[in-house]
This record gives structure tokens, sequence and C-alpha cells, in this order.
């Protein structure tokens, strides 16, 4: 069952990869060019593709699923050799039990330090000096009201941060670098803190959690945390335009130069994941600046029509991708699942069809006890590598001995033609056969 698990974790990163990619590749055409509410979206519906089987639609239609869930023996033409070692290893080390036992440990240590980093976060953020007596708090209030934000809010200064940060789902607390506590002025305050409550506003928060959450899945996939840490850059970006969407530009300017003065502060210590900041990566100042600056206002309409647009054309191309990756998957992975190419099987049975596979192949000669290394066994009409010459053929017979997996054999008798100068066999038509359903040769 944890198989079939690992197994739907692949497939969606291969749907979510192939989102992903598409994502960043217009993400630059974006910029700029709609609001970044809708930036945002998309983005986060691309991650949504590494946790949602859109997929499953396919897999359901074509009945997929209870095939893959069956004792299933799975059928492949054109298998290269390349494929064929591959399904060799996969068999022969049993490295595809390894390989999933990784990943579970990995996303049970994966999640367990997530949980304890925000229990020590929370533990250690209380230890903070309380700004609830102080001017911050009635800027709080201030700016409370002006948002139309009633939650509870708990105001803290604290030694270990660089930069402002929103922290808490169920219970809200805005944390400010001690060093900043008595050096800005209160206009620069309240920038601050109508930041912080904005993020509040948008549920910011909760969305960085959830994120953090589900890179438990896909702790390996280096993709699914550049899309992460891609959306985290939006969420600051999409704060700053809808706070600033109704400031004149003066107000404007004043916002960014708080917003310059505390980019110049550097940050000493890792930003907590499950926060929302005032500014934690500096690369994404230019873009924080230029999208609070620009009115984009008008681009709404130009907004939507992308998402729908590239929401129409990713969500099937993903997963048909995630589909098309079921049987190498399925057949690496799953104990219910084996690969076999089409040359090696054969369908017999008694009570309906059953298929069992071909694990060796011989050939007897009807007055030869054996066939030496050296013999070349072809069908009717091939003609060999060699050199040419004049083949003197004579009829005979060859029995082609095939011994299935489930013990039972079979023994086809064709007719043939040799050569005994370039020892070499044409096998033509079936004479006869035998089948037993225990091997005695």
């Amino acid at each position: 069952m944890i198989s079939m698990c690992f197994i739907a974790v692949l497939q969606l990163s291969v749907a979510g990869g192939v989102a992903g990619i598409l994502f960043l590749y217009i993400e630059r055409w974006l910029y700029g060019r709609i609001p970044s509410k809708y930036i945002i979206w998309l983005n986060v519906a691309v991650l949504l593709m590494f946790v949602i089987p859109f997929f499953s639609i396919l897999m359901t239609k074509d009945d997929s699923y209870k095939s893959f869930l069956d004792n299933t023996l799975m059928v492949v033409t054109g298998k290269n050799e390349m494929q064929n070692k591959f399904y060799d290893i996969i068999r022969q080390t049993n490295i595809s039990n390894q390989i999933v036992n990784v990943w579970l440990i990995g996303m049970i240590l994966y999640f367990a330090y997530e949980m304890l980093y925000y229990i020590y976060t929370i533990k250690t953020m209380k230890r903070g000096i309380s700004l609830s007596e102080t001017i911050w708090q009635r800027v709080l209030n201030e700016v409370q009201k002006e948002l139309n934000i009633n939650k509870k809010i708990s105001l803290y200064g604290k030694i270990s941060i660089a930069q402002p940060c929103t922290i808490g789902i169920l219970k809200h607390y805005i944390l400010i670098p001690s060093l900043l506590v008595n050096q800005l002025n209160e206009t620069e305050m309240k920038a601050i803190l109508r930041h912080e409550c904005m993020h509040m506003k948008r549920n910011d928060v909760p969305l960085k959690a959830a994120m953090q959450v589900l890179s438990c899945l896909n702790w390996f996939n280096p993709l699914f945390s550049i899309l992460r840490n891609s959306l985290y850059d939006w969420i600051e970006v999409g704060c700053d335009e809808e706070l600033t969407e109704k400031f004149t530009k003066e107000e404007k300017k004043t916002y960014i130069k708080v917003l310059l003065k505390l980019m110049e502060e550097k940050q000493k210590m890792k930003g907590f994941k499950f926060a929302a900041g005032f500014g934690e990566r500096k690369n994404t100042l230019n873009r924080r600046i230029k999208y609070i600056m620009y009115n984009n206002n008008k681009r709404n309409n130009l907004g939507k029509v992308v998402v729908t647009a590239f929401l129409l054309f990713t969500v099937p191309v993903s997963s048909v991708a995630a589909k098309d990756a079921d049987i190498m998957l399925n057949g690496a992975f799953s104990e219910n699942v084996e690969m076999v190419d089409v040359n090696n099987f054969e369908v017999s049975g008694d009570e309906g069809i059953t298929i069992t596979k071909v694990i060796e192949e011989s050939y007897y000669i009807s007055d030869i006890s054996d066939i030496k290394d050296t013999t070349i066994i072809l069908q009717k009409g091939e003609e060999t590598a060699e050199p040419r010459h004049m083949h003197k053929k004579v009829k005979t017979t060859i029995k082609e001995h095939l011994i299935y997996s489930d013990g039972s054999c079979k023994m086809i008798i064709h007719d043939a033609e040799y050569c005994a100068g370039c020892d070499t066999y044409w096998k033509g038509d079936v004479i006869d056969y035998f089948e037993y359903k225990k091997c005695p040769h």
C-alpha cells in the first residue's frame, strides 16, 4: 500500500513538474503585465498539482487503477536494451523497496521537524519583550481599525529576527526586531504594522504553513521548493500591492523609504517558515517597488484571461504526462505489477486465459542431443551477416523448448532447414507442440 502511495506521489511530481516548468517559463513575461494576485493564484494552483491527482480521472476512465491494484503482468512492446537493464536491476537488487522506505522515512522526519520547529518558534517568541503597553500597541489599534481587522493580535519585540514578521494560525502575533523598537517614528511604525496586518487579512500565514506541510510529501523534489519560494516572494509583492492600492504617490514613496530602511538591516538569522514577513528576500525588492508604484488595476481582465487559459492548458497536459508515466512507475515500484516484453510470454490455460512468462528458452535438434554454441537459428527467409556462400540446405526439424514461470513448459516442433557449411538453422512452420503442467525435461 505504501508503494502505491509513493507511485502516486511520483506521478504527482510528474504532473506538478510539467506545470511548474510552464509556470516558470511564463512568470517573467507576466511580471509587470498583470496584478500580482493572479500570479499568486497561478503559483498556488501549480503547487496544488503536486498534491491533487487530476490524472486519476484518466486512470479511472481506462480502469488503470484496478489493473495496478490487482496482480498484473504488464506486456510492453518496443522495450529497448536500456529499459530491459533498468527493470532487471530493479528486480534483482530490490532497490525499489529501499527507495520507498527512504521516501517514507524522509517524509516522517520532515514533518516532525516542521512541527517541532513551529512549536519551538511559538515558545521562544513568547520570551520576547511584550509591546502591549507601548506606542506600538496604540498604532496597531489604529491600523486594525483602518483595515477593519477584528482579530486579537499580540505584539512582541524579539532579538533573534532582523525583519518584522507575522506568525500564528489560531493565535496571531506580530514580531518586531528588538533593535528597531525604539528607532522608528510613528509613520514608519504604521507602515510596518499595515503590512503585517494586511498579511493577516489576506490569510497569508495559513497559506505559507500549508505549503510547508505539503513540502513533506515532496521533500525530495527541488522544483517544489523553487516554486514554493517563488510563491513566498509573490506573497510579499501581493501584500504591498493590495496595501498601497489606494495610496497617493507621496504615501507610496514614504512606504518605499520604510521598505528600503528595513532592507538595510542585514538579516542575520533565518526567517520563520510559518511566518509572513515585511521582507525576507533581498532579490524581491525591485519587484515590490515596481508593483507599488505601477497601477495594475486596468489589467485585471488580462489577469483573469491568463489564469483561465493557463489552467485550461496546463491541467490536461500535466495529467496526460502523469498518466503516461503510470506503467513505468508501477513496473519499477509496485509489487503487484511485473513488466514483460511482448516477445517473452505465452498465453495458455485450461479455465480462462493465464499469462505466464517465459523464463528459459532452448532448442533441440531431432537427431542431435544439443545445439553447439556456434549454431545460428534464424526465422525462415532471414540471412546471416556472414560472407555469402552457396547454402546446401537439408530438411530437418527443430524443437523449441519454453519453460514458464509457473513451472510448466511447452515443446514446439518446427519444420526446419539446415546448412552444415555455416551451421545455420532456418526455423519454419510449427508441425506439432506438446504442453506439460510440470516440466519433465
